[in-house]
């Protein structure tokens, strides 16, 4: 009986022993699928960041050629209104070279008319 005792009791001690082995495999597991998930999650962000950063300087880069496209529109433009300005100051000057030299002409036309006629 003491035997039989004894063999009941290092069964149950073993059978302990393996449950508590089992615990600490599970809870070794259930650890490193934590782990897993922290790492996944850590990964997730990291790549989440660098694509937010990605698409801000996209955005950068595109307000930047935006604005330079409208510069260069403006600049254009003040180009173009100070050569019609030029142009036209031009075209007047030579007009009233024009005029200044015909009336000139006139009044030389006269003088000689008036020069004969005494």
């Amino acid at each position: 009986a003491e035997r039989v005792e004894r063999a009941r009791q290092l069964e149950q001690v073993t059978t302990d022993r393996e449950v508590q082995l089992q615990g600490v495999e599970r809870d070794k597991v259930v650890e490193q699928g934590k782990m897993d998930v922290a790492n996944i999650t850590r990964e997730r962000i990291s790549i989440d960041k660098t694509v937010a950063q990605e698409e801000e300087r996209i955005k950068e880069v595109r307000e930047v050629s935006e604005a330079d496209r409208q510069k260069q529109v403006l600049i254009l433009e003040a180009e173009a209104k100070a050569q019609e300005s030029l142009v036209r100051e031009v075209k007047e000057a030579q007009a009233r070279e024009t005029a200044s030299k015909h009336r000139a002409v006139e009044l030389t036309t006269l003088a000689q008319a008036e020069h004969e006629a005494a």
